[in-house]
């Protein structure tokens, strides 16, 4: 019993640690083309844009 509960559980973290790395790599790519999805998806920007 023990054991197919550590095999699902390093199963879980596995796909956690996965969507994390997509999320980064799409985060990475979206600012790289100079696109920001949230700030289009949401009427109210979740933070202000950086003034340069």
């Amino acid at each position: 019993m023990a054991y197919e509960f550590l095999v699902l559980l390093d199963l879980v973290i596995n796909l956690f640690n996965l969507s994390m790395q997509i999320a980064l790599i799409l985060d990475l790519v979206m600012s790289f083309l100079g696109l920001d999805v949230i700030m289009m998806a949401t009427p109210e920007p979740l933070f202000e844009p950086e003034v340069s």
